[in-house]
């Protein structure tokens, strides 16, 4: 297998109508629908689904970070914070930068610089849920290879969303997945750009025993208030 490999991402896999907030969609009004179902036409015709993954043996442990090798004899490390004993059972590590393009943001920014509030609106929830489902293949294939191998599953980790691993170290994980052969950038602040990407990192081995990938959200600082927050791992 390739050290660097592309995920095409080109279904959408919900309709105009998960746009709407559940509580109110027995109330919605007439321009909501609308601009709902606009935001999902127009965002499905620009949406452009990827996650550019990278998968590295496991070299070993040094007290927060992993040891990766890229099985042609060079090695990288991967600091990963207080929250390294989610990875130390790992024997490969998959880090991956997930993207739905540039489009679909130029258009949410076009509809805001000409007050269309609304609009912009639903394509950004547009956006989000476009991510989400480019990060969902990118947990089955995780999960797919592990149970190739007879082996389990980490949760998904990113930098920023636990204790001890600030996202300044998002840096890293972009160029470990493949840098600028992903087409995605990193601002000062240490965003992704397009700013409708993500990052993660999967652990896989042996010693796991779940067979699919969960979420870290009870160990972000924002879980309180986070609307995207995954509550829920699959299971059999």
């Amino acid at each position: 297998m390739d050290l660097f490999e592309t995920l095409e991402v080109d279904k959408i896999e919900f309709c105009w109508e998960d746009l709407l907030p559940p509580q109110m969609k027995r109330l919605i009004s007439e321009d909501h629908m609308e601009c709902a179902k606009a935001a999902w036409e127009e965002g499905s015709a620009l949406y452009k689904g990827r996650a550019y993954i990278a998968t590295y043996s496991v070299a070993g442990f040094i007290e927060n970070s992993v040891r990766l090798s890229d099985g042609c004899g060079n090695e990288e490390i991967l600091h990963v914070g207080e929250k390294i004993g989610y990875l130390y059972p790992a024997q490969e590590v998959i880090i991956a930068i997930r993207t739905i393009g540039i489009d679909v943001e130029l258009q949410m920014r076009k509809y805001g610089s000409e007050g269309e509030v609304l609009l912009e609106h639903y394509m950004n929830v547009f956006g989000v849920k476009a991510l989400g489902g480019v990060k969902n293949k990118l947990l089955d294939l995780a999960a797919e290879r592990a149970a190739l191998q007879k082996w389990g599953v980490s949760p998904s980790l990113q930098p920023g969303s636990t204790q001890g691993w600030s996202v300044e170290y998002q840096r890293d994980i972009l160029r470990l997945a493949g840098g600028e052969l992903t087409g995605v950038t990193i601002n000062e602040a240490s965003l992704l750009i397009p700013v409708l990407s993500g990052s993660c990192v999967i652990g896989m081995g042996e010693h796991y025993s779940d067979k699919f990938v969960g979420s870290l959200c009870h160990e972000c600082p924002r879980f309180s208030s986070c609307a995207w927050r995954r509550e829920n791992k699959k299971s059999d």
